[in-house]
């Protein structure tokens, strides 16, 4: 009986850590979810392509398997780097089409498409392709060259010092993408398709896409409780601090030696009758 009521123990002990840990995840989604969202609010409030911004994040979550939060950051680093520069909404979609187009058909790693897409967006920041930016594209995303010769009439090999022209503009760029995006689109869907792994990518995406609605419910409660902890922390602090809580930890700290000092003594007191 006692061996059961452990196990019992240790069992409810593991489900109350697993449901927390479920609970802190959700929680963390959702608020990563709606801070990018806030985000692209605010972004898009001057172009008014927050509704369209949103809905190409949605589209690539079944067109290119991506995550609910990957796809809507993916979107708004865009809207940030290019909505400034006056780029349309028409633009924005097909560079972001167009990118997850080449890296999944060239089977670029997460890694190699986040370095790649960075150098992308800082080069479309100031309008030209060129050094670094095009050199890191190159190497972890060559699909784009060919379309981008393309466009400009030209091989691959001479793209190299035509970036260094600063002949790779951003105009020539969105155009590349537009093209790799509408070539591509059959091959990518017969992928996707075909693709095992699509399987896993789908039930982690719907996954997160639950865990997001279950945080959103979560996560009031949640921060109104943290707020207030934070408050309570905050008034202790305040209190130690001030004259009267100094005076409280120095009395604190007296009946503290002192009730050392009284458990000591005999233990001294012994040890000198032994001597």
């Amino acid at each position: 009986n006692k061996l059961q009521s452990a196990f019992g123990g240790l069992r409810t002990a593991i489900a109350a850590t697993g449901i927390g840990l479920i609970a802190r995840n959700a929680v963390k989604a959702a608020t990563d979810f709606e801070k990018l969202n806030q985000r692209l609010k605010i972004l898009t409030k001057e172009n008014g392509t927050y509704s369209e911004s949103l809905k190409l994040a949605e589209e690539a979550q079944s067109k290119f398997g991506l995550s609910s939060i990957d796809a809507l950051e993916g979107v708004t680093n865009l809207q940030a780097r290019l909505a400034p520069l006056g780029s349309t909404m028409d633009e924005i979609t097909a560079i972001f089409n167009g990118f997850n187009t080449a890296a999944i058909l060239s089977g670029a790693s997460a890694q190699e498409q986040a370095g790649a897409m960075r150098q992308l967006t800082q080069a479309l920041g100031s309008g030209v392709l060129r050094g670094d930016e095009f050199n890191s594209i190159s190497e972890q995303m060559s699909a784009v060259l060919k379309p981008i010769a393309d466009q400009l009439g030209v091989n691959v090999g001479t793209l190299r010092d035509m970036a260094a022209e600063g002949k790779i503009t951003k105009d020539v760029v969105v155009a590349a993408f537009k093209e790799i995006e509408d070539q591509g689109a059959g091959a990518l869907k017969e992928l996707i398709k075909n693709d095992p792994t699509m399987t896993f990518k789908v039930l982690a995406n719907q996954t997160e896409k639950l865990s997001i609605s279950v945080g959103q419910i979560l996560a009031p409660a949640i921060l109104d409780a943290t707020a207030a902890l934070t408050k309570i922390v905050q008034a202790v602090d305040s209190f130690v601090k001030s004259p009267l809580g100094q005076t409280v930890a120095i009395f604190s700290a007296i009946a503290v030696a002192a009730k050392g000092v009284s458990v000591l003594l005999p233990v001294v007191a012994a040890g000198l009758q032994k001597v």
